[in-house]
């Protein structure tokens, strides 16, 4: 398995990124120091044709979207995610999740791209980073490629489009990647980046472990805020939180506004990174989960009497397919495994790759470190901006390849600040 349901946590906890800009030092001190570092990754990026970025949750912060390990990363806080296994066997881990995202998932789906998102899309756009795929990837591998794990086609867009128009958008074939995320917010596609590879999934699409259809969450949200919504009014009672229905309208219901720990408050409803909320309630067995209307709410009638045993097994199949019928985020949870075909296309591109460039990311869990050190395997410059040590560091690999570079400071300052090098050198040639 590619993850553990042991957290991984460093050995401390890193510096907080702002206090590069704020501890001790003036204004002009934080931007010669964001200069300093921007120039290095300036400089290595230089004379690379085909620059692979890797991305973690460090990468949204600033977008409002906690982390993991960060300096106040969730794990520190005693965040425990939600492990696969459970939420399939287990109707009330299952309930105790969807109760948790009804409170957590306004905030993260409304999130807007920082800073490093479109300064990552400039760069693409600018083709400073990107890998090539053309030839280097099975025709077979790509076409497992969907909605949830390629490009930003929205699952509207998808749903009306023709099955010939299907078979001509670009996201379905992609000839180059410039991103590989671990995230699942779907952040760099709002930025304005086109050929990201959301390795773990996206958090805007849920599908029914049954039949594998797939649908918008907030639509999903919707309808299990209306199944639930004396549930919710009632079990909000003794605590303070905003239950939003995710509608494309935004209309929101906020519930017992009063609450005298401020404290408290903000413990209790805090946004999770995977987009569910620190919500504690002592039961959650009064949730109801609207089962899937294509596959969940077929009925059976018990004539045992006049089947045979033909019918009667068929009969059988049937209703344990439909206690299948619920729905789960399209993502990869904590214990399940990373679908092989996106594994086969991440080492292809960072086979193809001549950097790897690593944002926001400790490198932590395997399905990212992996793909690192396979790059350092092949003789590969890895380039990391983050702040605090990676795994990378940690196990000595920074020394003893001679292939890393490390950079410690704000990422979405940082990426603008290369972003601005690339322009003034650009405007210099043009008018030189």
């Amino acid at each position: 398995m590619i993850y553990s349901s042991q957290r991984i946590l460093p050995l401390s906890r890193p510096p907080d990124p702002s206090s590069f800009n704020t501890n001790n030092s003036t204004d002009e001190e934080s931007r010669s120091y964001i200069q300093t570092q921007s120039a290095r990754l300036h400089n290595w990026l230089q004379c690379k044709q085909s620059i692979l970025v890797i991305t973690g949750a460090g990468m949204s912060t600033e977008s409002g979207i906690p982390d993991y390990r960060g300096s106040n990363g969730s794990y520190f806080k005693g965040h425990k995610p939600i492990i696969h296994h459970d939420f399939m066997s287990n109707e009330s881990s299952r309930k105790r999740y969807w109760a948790r995202s009804l409170v957590g998932y306004s905030p993260f789906s409304t999130a807007r791209p920082n800073g490093g998102h479109v300064a990552l899309a400039q760069m693409e756009e600018m083709g400073l980073i990107g890998v090539n795929l053309e030839g280097v990837v099975e025709e077979e591998v790509l076409d497992c490629l969907g909605r949830s794990c390629y490009g930003s086609m929205s699952i509207e867009d998808w749903n009306d489009a023709s099955a010939n128009e299907k078979n001509r958008l670009p996201q379905r074939r992609p000839r180059r990647l410039s991103i590989i995320t671990q995230n699942v917010d779907i952040l760099h596609s709002k930025g304005g980046s086109k050929h990201v590879l959301h390795l773990h999934g996206r958090g805007d699409i849920v599908r029914c472990m049954n039949c594998g259809v797939t649908r918008d969450r907030k639509e999903y949200h919707d309808h299990l805020y209306e199944s639930n919504r004396e549930w919710m009014e009632a079990a909000s009672a003794t605590s303070t939180f905003t239950a939003a229905s995710t509608s494309e309208s935004g209309r929101d219901k906020k519930v017992n506004e009063e609450d005298d720990d401020d404290d408290k408050k903000k413990e209790t409803a805090s946004l999770r990174p995977d987009g569910d909320a620190d919500w504690y309630q002592e039961s959650y067995d009064g949730m109801t989960l609207p089962p899937c209307p294509h596959c969940g709410n077929a009925h059976t009638h018990d004539n045992s009497n006049h089947q045979n045993g033909e019918q009667q097994q068929q009969q059988q199949q049937q209703q344990q397919q439909q206690q299948q019928s619920f729905y789960k985020t399209d993502v990869v949870f904590f214990g399940d495994s990373v679908p092989r075909h996106r594994f086969d296309i991440a080492y292809a591109a960072v086979d193809a790759a001549d950097g790897i460039l690593c944002i926001g990311t400790s490198l932590a869990v395997h399905s990212a470190y992996r793909l690192a050190k396979r790059a350092l395997d092949k003789g590969t410059e890895v380039a990391i901006l983050n702040v605090g040590e990676t795994r990378i560091e940690n196990e000595g690999l920074d020394s003893s390849t001679g292939l890393v570079t490390k950079i410690e400071s704000p990422i979405g300052d940082t990426l603008a600040e290369v972003v601005k090098s690339y322009n003034t050198a650009s405007a210099c040639e043009k008018h030189g």
